[in-house]
């Protein structure tokens, strides 16, 4: 059976949150969505807890969903195996921390029906607890509905940023030759971009289908050695994947500077003002607009971190 939309949803030591998710889903699971869970080498009970939950729902939706299991390799890979096996017209994406609302099925479904476009980006809300919403994390003006794709729309989009796969269904013939890095973190900042520049069409949907969890705990923000290096080396390899494209569209640009900014300033907080400082050259850009004023490098390195960039800067200088 083909469906409309296969949600792809990768599973590691959730045990935590997952169930919400998990109920979130299945309370209003129709029969023309497939959910795909990848359980990627989960060391708790995450898994225990999602095939309880499978047994409970109508026995007509079980054949909707499907588990996949791989060794511990990330959340890239789960995602490219789920996209791989999909049957959907459509793909979305589901953080198994995070709750969809309950007319996310029913949204999607009539404008896929409706209109049909290459990509529906919708809006979504943040929360920490569930009774405590933080508020959306778009916000999107007059653009709204089914809009053609052109150069005000992508600006607009890419000015905004928020670059999570889970804010957007996405054609699956638009993941033809694109898929999520694997082995680096912000895998979604790699390749959001690059589909919404494919599409013909985007049907902008200013409703929060979506509840982003505000999780701390979550392996991107632990702060021991071995996940600080990894969140350095994705920045590096996700700013030299963008070093090269901004020479082809200017619409890169924006990507680069925030990164580029991000990259600078976690360096200067976990690796001190030498390494920051070092990147800081390495990865400007002669000629981009990079607020590079007094306040910026205040902003990052405070005033003694200014005085030590000017006193490099000079150093590098004489060393010529």
């Amino acid at each position: 059976m083909e469906y409309k939309l296969s949600v792809v949803i990768p599973i590691y030591n959730v045990e935590k949150y997952i169930l919400d998710c998990i109920k979130s889903i299945f309370e209003i699971l129709p029969r023309e969505v497939e959910i795909i869970f990848i359980d990627d080498g989960s060391k708790d009970t995450s898994i225990d807890i999602l095939q309880s939950e499978i047994l409970k729902i109508d026995p007509l939706l079980r054949k909707n969903v499907i588990l996949l299991k791989q060794e511990n390799m990330g959340q890239s890979v789960a995602r490219n195996n789920g996209i791989a096996v999909a049957r959907g017209e459509y793909i979305s994406f589901i953080d198994s921390d995070d709750l969809i609302d309950s007319s996310y099925f029913s949204e999607i479904l009539f404008i896929i029906n409706e209109y049909g476009p290459d990509i529906i980006r919708f809006n979504a809300a943040k929360f920490k607890n569930q009774d405590e919403s933080i508020g959306k994390v778009l916000d999107f003006e007059n653009f709204t509905g089914l809009c053609v794709n052109n150069k005000n729309l992508l600006e607009f989009i890419f000015k905004k940023g928020a670059w999570f796969s889970w804010l957007n269904v996405v054609k699956k013939n638009l993941f033809k030759d694109i898929q999520f890095p694997v082995g680096v973190y912000f895998e979604d900042v790699a390749i959001i971009p690059d589909l919404l520049i494919k599409s013909k069409n985007i049907f902008l949907l200013d409703r929060a289908l979506y509840y982003y969890r505000i999780n701390n705990q979550s392996s991107i923000h632990s702060l021991n050695e071995k996940n600080v290096e990894k969140n350095i080396e994705s920045f590096k390899f996700i700013l030299n994947l963008y070093r090269k494209k901004i020479y082809n569209n200017s619409l890169y640009v924006g990507i680069y500077i925030k990164l580029f900014q991000g990259y600078i300033g976690y360096l200067s907080k976990n690796r001190g003002i030498s390494d920051a400082m070092r990147e800081y050259f390495y990865f400007k850009i002669k000629g981009l607009q990079f607020d590079d004023t007094l306040n910026f490098k205040n902003k990052i390195f405070g005033l003694s971190g200014i005085i030590y960039i000017y006193m490099y800067y000079i150093y590098i200088k004489v060393m010529r």
